[in-house]
């Protein structure tokens, strides 16, 4: 499992917990679709708003959500050990990691 702190950086729930991470970027592949939403954020902070990557691209085994039906920014529920660990926004992308 990795923690991804891509997207806006600082402001908001800023706490320094990603100032260590080496492959952070300063987007999300989903930032386009955000501007669009018209809710006032230019893009997701991940320091604010939860999310899962589910999916990846380039590696092997390689796994696509969306041809089993998962589209980008749905809601997920991660389950651990038969308990509900949250229930948060999920995104897949063939590009890179996405936010919220």
């Amino acid at each position: 499992m990795d923690i991804d702190c891509d997207g806006q950086q600082g402001g908001a729930g800023e706490d320094g917990r990603c100032g260590s991470s080496g492959d952070t970027q300063s987007q999300t592949s989903f930032k386009d679709t955000i501007v669009d939403y018209k809710v006032g954020i230019s893009d997701l902070n991940a320091k604010v708003h939860t999310y899962v990557v589910f999916g990846n691209d380039g590696t092997s085994p390689f796994f696509d959500p969306q041809k089993y039906g998962i589209e980008p920014l749905s809601v997920m529920a991660v389950v651990c050990g038969n308990n509900l660990v949250s229930a948060q926004k999920t995104c897949s992308s063939s590009t890179s990691a996405c936010n919220y």
